[in-house]
């Protein structure tokens, strides 16, 4: 697998997350491995959500190549402590 990933809209190289150029984000879900558990975070509200979840299902949907959708299906599993999801309340840096 390449170590360096090119920019799905610019098609510059890509370090982390964000395109230095474009500014789009990228995120790599070829990381999720099924079965394994993973963290996550999102903002919901005025709040930002982190749980601990498994790639339950991923689906690729093409009709005739237009307008194609993919669909993440996550499941919630507990930590080490029991706790599923925990939230974050305050200022929060809305994304652009």
């Amino acid at each position: 697998m390449k170590d360096r990933l090119n920019c799905p809209n610019c098609g510059a190289p890509i370090e982390g997350t964000e395109c230095p150029y474009c500014g789009t984000v990228f995120h790599d879900f070829a990381t999720f491995a099924p079965d394994k558990p993973t963290y996550i975070r999102t903002i919901w509200h005025d709040s930002i959500i982190t749980a601990r979840v498994i790639l339950k299902s991923a689906t690729v949907e093409f009709k005739y190549f237009e307008n194609p959708s993919i669909e993440f299906e996550f499941m919630a599993v507990p930590d080490d402590d029991g706790t599923i999801i925990k939230q974050e309340k305050g200022e929060i840096d809305e994304p652009d």
